[in-house]
C-alpha cells in the first residue's frame, strides 16, 4: 500500500490542480464536482484501508463539499482571495465531517498525507515561478 501512495498523492494533485483551474477567471476546463469526490474517496480507500461501510459516508460527505466547493469557485466573481478564504472554510467543514468516520490512526494518516500533498504542491508552485 505504501507504493500506492506516491501514486495516489500525484494523482490528488493532478485533480487539485485542474480544480484550481475553474473557467473564467480560474482560467481554464474544470472537473466535475462528482468525479473529484470520487477520485479523493478512492483515494482514500486506498490509502487509508476504508470499510465499505466508511467508504459509503465518506464518499457521501466528499460529494456534498466537492459540490459546496465547487459553488464557491462559480461564484468567485473575480476576488481570489476571498474565493479561497471561503474554499478553506468549506474544507475545514470536511474535515469535521470526515473526522467523524476515520479512526485516530486513519485520520492521523489522512492529514500526513494531505500534508505531504501540499508541499508537493509548493514545490510545483515555486518551480513555475
Amino acid at each position: 500500500m505504501q507504493c500506492l501512495t506516491p501514486i495516489l498523492i500525484t494523482l490528488f494533485l493532478l485533480i487539485s490542480v485542474n480544480n484550481m483551474t475553474a473557467q473564467g477567471q480560474w482560467g481554464g476546463p474544470q472537473s466535475d464536482p462528482q468525479e473529484v469526490a470520487e477520485m479523493q474517496t478512492r483515494m482514500m480507500v486506498d490509502s487509508l484501508g476504508l470499510s465499505e461501510a466508511q467508504r459509503t459516508k465518506v464518499a457521501a460527505v466528499n460529494g456534498t463539499y466537492a459540490q459546496k466547493l465547487q459553488e464557491a469557485r462559480d461564484n468567485a466573481d473575480g476576488d481570489f482571495k476571498a474565493t479561497r478564504e471561503r474554499m478553506q472554510i468549506i474544507i475545514q467543514e470536511q474535515d469535521r465531517e470526515l473526522q467523524k468516520y476515520l479512526t485516530t490512526d486513519q485520520w492521523a494518516s489522512w492529514q500526513d498525507i494531505r500534508r505531504r500533498m501540499r508541499k508537493q504542491r509548493g514545490q510545483h508552485s515555486r518551480r513555475r515561478d
